[in-house]
């Protein structure tokens, strides 16, 4: 659990550093991935990282 917390945080960390649609969707489709593996009480918190993955791809269009 610790080390989902740590991943998520390592990408909002670095979400402005994500300057093509290629690397958000990469991250974009490496969290909906997780979303599906971890455990229901964490999903919310991956759940705001997918959404804030996809403003980020918005900013970029």
């Amino acid at each position: 659990m610790t080390s989902t917390i740590n991943y998520l945080n390592e990408i909002l960390q670095n979400i402005d550093a994500l300057d093509t649609r290629e690397a958000v969707n990469r991250q974009l489709d490496k969290a909906e991935f997780l979303y599906d593996a971890v455990d229901p009480e964490m999903q919310e918190l991956v759940d705001q990282v997918i959404s804030r993955l996809k403003e980020r791809l918005q900013s970029l269009t």
